[in-house]
């Protein structure tokens, strides 16, 4: 096996870790049992996101070119935030049902209100910039040439 086959598979087991890692210790704070249960569940989520979503547009992509940063980081993005939002519209409203959060009602009989809309596009922007974040990831691991980048005075 040469050496990009090897960062390549890599990066789809592990761009996922550090980013998922992180997150769950900043959303989870309070014990670092519950950070890792967090981490475990969005790791695995982000494994399935990577071998039914990721594979198909990195082969797509290399396909015609080599994959750039930002084609990284756009596809980070919609893998992340693109399911979750397709999901919750897909799914139905469920009359009688009312749930408030602490900033305010989230749901009257089945139908979110403004601030429900708010708060769902708000966790679906943050689950988007975490596919951010796995996609430079996965980029650095697979493509970054730390020889490319030394220092020039040294």
């Amino acid at each position: 096996m040469r050496t990009s086959q090897v960062r390549l598979v890599l990066a789809f087991f592990l761009a996922p870790v550090i980013p998922c890692l992180i997150a769950a210790a900043v959303v989870q704070h309070s014990s670092w049992q519950s950070s890792l249960r967090t981490a475990e569940l969005m790791i695995m989520v982000a494994w399935v996101f990577s071998a039914v979503l990721a594979l198909p547009i990195y082969l797509a992509l290399q396909k015609s070119r080599y994959v750039s940063l930002g084609q990284s980081l756009v596809a980070g993005f919609a893998i992340g935030f693109l399911p979750p939002v397709t999901l919750f519209l897909l799914s139905p409203n469920h009359p009688g049902d009312y749930s408030a959060d602490s900033g305010g009602i989230v749901m009257i009989d089945g139908r979110l209100t403004t601030h429900g809309w708010f708060g769902t596009m708000a966790g679906f922007l943050e689950v988007g910039v975490l596919g951010i974040f796995i996609g430079a990831v996965f980029w650095m691991i697979t493509f970054w040439d730390i020889r490319r980048f030394r220092r020039p005075f040294s």
